[in-house]
């Protein structure tokens, strides 16, 4: 399906202010179809006089009906609407070709080519990319899944990295575990693909060896979270060590809250093993590391509580002060747990409903319904009711 929406222009692109109805109609319709599934939006075209909006839709006339509904009431959107058979997404598979996509909502820009020191022209692909980003902070993971699993098969190895890696998160997300080791291992397989091109005297410069090593911290931090997911901790927890050795081994200045959460990491997969006391060892080396690190001190203090140490927990977390929006993302997403384990129901919720600020309902919503420290709340009509009202609200920050 194609909106298109005729303008004039002198420099070939609207005006802003006709460009901010433009943003309200893509809202207003992804809104609409993407929920539940029956278009995605996959391309933005403008320039030389007019946008276009190309959707995959799964039924014309309920496409239309869905429309329609969209934007009963308000004044009419000059807008023209086509749609074609395009079953096996061709003109989405060739977006690569120069007889295809242009440009995305902007001149055509150029996109970094991952560690090869060279340029290439892709607003297609990277406009998708940014497309299942935006719909993965919305919590629509399955959706962001499903658009770039084509990029996944590009021939162009940036594309095809940078895609994995989206992949791979979004996979997560959905606790797809077996899904994201077999994406990794895919993704391991592009990155031997892309050494053996730059060749062993190009691999040493130091740009590259900075983003092989980044590549070695995803993969051990997300096949940690993988095996957790299958249940088999000690696995786990050899992953979520080796991305704490590459975190130390490649730190540079302002790096110590990344390795801080790299420690944080561990510390939370070490619980489910019952081995608490030895995760507030590591809390402990992430906060020597960074001893702001919000979701380390929380969790040193849930911990505390666990083990009986409650005074200790208490005095710990009266110490908390968020200094910025990160901070306060962070403290109200982890929080939430610490006033579930004492019992203090109605700040747990109060969290949780900030949270959606930050994080977006979507998501904090499965968080809630996987935290453990949540599951004595799991029937509470109060609970249930803040879940309720948190699935609804965006991500504003």
């Amino acid at each position: 399906m194609t909106i298109a929406w005729e303008y004039e222009s002198e420099t070939g692109m609207p005006a802003p202010a006709e460009k901010e109805r433009m943003n309200l109609l893509e809202r207003g319709l992804v809104d609409q179809v993407e929920p539940t599934k029956q278009a995605f939006l996959t391309v933005v075209v403008t320039g030389k006089g007019a946008c276009e909006w190309r959707f995959y839709s799964k039924d014309n006339a309920e496409f239309m009906a869905l429309l329609n509904r969209a934007f009963a009431g308000q004044p009419k959107y000059p807008i023209d609407v086509a749609h074609q058979s395009d079953p096996k997404w061709l003109e989405y598979r060739h977006f690569r070709s120069p007889r295809g996509l242009p440009t995305l909502d902007a001149e055509p820009k150029q996109a970094s080519a991952v560690a090869t020191g060279q340029t290439v022209e892709t607003p297609a692909a990277n406009g998708l990319l940014n497309r299942a980003k935006e719909l993965r902070q919305r919590g629509m993971s399955a959706q962001a899944a499903d658009l770039v699993v084509p990029l996944t098969r590009s021939d162009d190895l940036s594309i095809r990295i940078q895609s994995l890696l989206e992949l791979v998160t979004n996979q997560g997300l959905l606790k797809e575990h077996q899904e994201v080791l077999t994406s990794l291992d895919r993704l391991e397989g592009s990155l031997s693909e892309l050494l053996n091109r730059k060749g062993r005297e190009a691999s040493q410069d130091e740009r590259t060896q900075n983003f092989f090593q980044e590549m070695r911290l995803i993969r051990h931090a997300r096949a940690a979270e993988a095996y957790e997911g299958l249940g088999k901790i000690d696995v786990a927890i050899d992953h979520a060590r080796a991305a704490i050795a590459v975190a130390r081994g490649r730190r540079k200045p302002g790096d110590a809250e990344r390795v801080a959460h790299r420690e944080y990491a561990l510390a939370v997969i070490l619980r489910p093993a019952g081995r608490v006391e030895e995760a507030l060892a590591v809390l402990d080396a992430a906060l020597v590391e960074s001893p702001g690190h919000i979701p380390s001190l929380i969790l040193k203090a849930v911990y505390l509580e666990l083990l009986g140490r409650k005074d200790e927990g208490e005095a710990l977390f009266a110490t908390i002060h968020p200094h910025d929006e990160t901070a306060l993302a962070y403290f109200t997403l982890n929080a939430p747990s610490y006033h579930a384990l004492r019992g203090e129901k109605d700040r747990m919720l109060q969290l949780l409903e900030e949270a959606t600020h930050y994080w977006g309902g979507p998501n904090v919503v499965a968080y809630a319904l996987e935290e453990r420290a949540f599951t004595p709340y799991r029937e509470d009509p109060e609970f249930r009711a803040c879940l309720e009202r948190c699935r609804l609200l965006e991500r504003r920050a």
